[in-house]
């Protein structure tokens, strides 16, 4: 067994790819957690003969959750074993878009997506066109809502989804 852990970096459900940094209290925030989860797969196709593997796990919780699933097709494109035990596995990414907050009737979910494709200036790349049939950049947050994800999501894998108690963003 290879197990590769990939630590969440930069809070943007490893989809960031910005040539420049993001100033936030004088503090410069890389955005690079793509680039990351793209060289380390990299690395394992290099290094771990990844593409010949017999048994693939992808998994992740809370937003490496949503990352597990928005990221499924492109990893199970590396593998060429086509005989590969391939599973999805999101504990707590289950991400409502509907209006959840608990001091008013706003969609919080949603807000925190729009909030984040548009400071990412996410485009409609080849990898996000895997899990996202939308090009307009108002639309491509919500191809990180549960439902969506699921709809463009659907591989020849299983997907399970766990919501875990611990996770007050899946509650």
């Amino acid at each position: 067994w290879n197990k590769v852990f990939v630590r969440y970096c930069d809070g943007a459900l490893y989809q960031g790819s910005l040539d420049e940094p993001i100033i936030y209290n004088n503090t410069k925030l890389y955005i690079r957690g793509e680039d990351n989860v793209v060289e380390m797969l990299k690395y394992l196709v290099n290094n771990y003969s990844f593409t010949t593997a017999e048994n693939v796990l992808v998994t992740g919780s809370s937003a490496g959750g949503i990352a597990a699933f928005s990221w499924s097709k492109y990893i199970n494109t590396l593998i060429q074993n086509k005989n590969v035990n391939y599973k999805v596995i999101s504990d707590s990414g289950v991400f409502l878009d509907r209006n959840i907050s608990l001091y008013d009737n706003r969609n919080v979910m949603k807000e925190m997506l729009q909030r984040l494709t548009t400071q990412l200036n996410l485009t409609s790349t080849e990898r996000m066109k895997l899990f996202c049939p939308f090009t307009a950049q108002d639309e491509l947050w919500t191809c990180f809502s549960l439902l969506n994800l699921i709809e463009y999501n659907i591989g020849n894998y299983p997907m399970l989804f766990l919501v875990s108690q611990y996770d007050s963003w899946a509650m």
